[in-house]
């Protein structure tokens, strides 16, 4: 899937609930699970001591609160230690709030104090991502991931939602705030040995030790960076009526850093206006779907239209200034629209509405 669907596909994605009851009698003389024995098979997985105490939260669904949590210091380098030893990754990440890591995993232990890393048996490499900036919408949305539903469970007084595939595996947590950490962990080819369930589990015991322990690191901040900005309160009007030809109402977004106006949040096909902070994609040469257009508000920008869809949504992205966290990366507006009129259109409308809303960012 293209870096646009990673990004605002889950926004749209609503899936009908069934609710369902069942029971089974358990046959005489068949041991039964004792209560709580799924859970806690789950987290023997984890190379981590999640430990035990109350876990709040993030700071909620608030900005203010969070936009300069480092995502990365939940999952930070001694209990990457513990899993096993950096690669390169490979991904094409996006996200302010996301921290990405590929990391060879250990066979065992792997190597103790002293020992040569570079000869410590490997299970082969695994890409994390950890997504710090999601926000809870309702029960329904939290249980959706971009591959459809996912189970729930309660772990002590955190909500965990989980899903396994061939390859991925996916670990939602939702604190008693609201606020929301998203955990997937892919397995980098056919040849790695390592779960990535055990991997996920970890990450999340990472998480939550994190929280235990105290606040979490916050990054030093430009003053004129992005991630201090309500970007969405500083969408007037005009920009909504550019992009939609009316104004519907603003709806809220996945993330602490995005929102959406539409008159039908829950249809994907709906004509929609969606703004969010991410980081720049590089058009590459023979990219059919990045291409970079005239500058607006004299900052480079871009536009990507997925091959798929209808209608097909458009993405207009401006830069901004570098993402001190991702050498290479800046920070960036993206401005989105899904329009029934048609690809060229809805890339005219995100034109039309980015026009009006970079002139309100800080300067560069």
């Amino acid at each position: 899937m293209s870096s646009w669907g990673s990004r605002f596909l889950v926004t749209f994605a609503v899936a009908s609930m069934a609710l369902s009851a069942g029971c089974a009698a358990s046959v005489t003389g068949e041991p039964a699970p004792a209560p709580g024995a799924e859970e806690q098979a789950k987290k023997n997985k984890s190379r981590i001591d999640a430990g035990s105490g109350p876990v709040t939260g993030l700071g909620g669904t608030e900005l203010a609160a969070r936009k300069d949590l480092d995502p990365c210091a939940l999952f930070p380098k001694d209990s990457q230690d513990k899993l096993g030893r950096p690669v390169k990754y490979v991904g094409g990440a996006s996200k302010v709030d996301l921290c990405v890591v590929g990391l060879e995993v250990w066979e065992g232990e792997g190597p103790k104090e002293g020992e040569d890393e570079k000869t410590a048996p490997t299970l082969g490499v695994v890409d994390i991502e950890l997504d710090a900036g999601m926000v809870f919408q309702s029960e329904e949305r939290a249980g959706m991931g971009s591959r459809g539903k996912l189970t729930k469970e309660t772990r002590d007084d955190v909500e965990v939602y989980s899903a396994e595939e061939p390859r991925i595996c996916t670990r939602r947590l939702v604190f008693k705030d609201k606020s929301m950490v998203n955990v997937q962990v892919t397995t980098r080819n056919n040849d790695t040995r390592a779960e990535p369930c055990e991997s996920a589990e970890t990450v999340v015991s990472s998480v939550l030790k994190v929280l235990r322990s105290g606040p979490v690191a916050r990054r030093t901040l430009p003053a004129n960076s992005l991630l201090n900005v309500d970007v969405c309160g500083l969408v007037p009007a005009e920009a909504v009526t550019a992009a939609l030809g009316s104004t519907p109402p603003r709806q809220p977004g996945t993330s602490i850093r995005n929102c959406m106006f539409t008159n039908n949040p829950n249809d994907i096909r709906a004509d929609a206006l969606i703004v969010d902070v991410v980081t720049d994609l590089v058009a590459r040469p023979g990219d059919p779907m990045v291409k970079e257009i005239p500058p607006i508000g004299g900052r480079p920008a871009t536009t990507t239209q997925l091959p798929f869809g209808t209608p097909a949504p458009c993405t207009v992205e401006v830069t901004h200034i570098p993402f001190d966290p991702v050498p290479g990366k800046k920070e960036t507006l993206g401005v989105v629209v899904v329009s029934s009129a048609g690809r060229e259109a809805a890339c005219q409308k995100a034109r039309a509405a980015a026009e009006v809303i970079v002139p309100k960012l800080p300067a560069m």
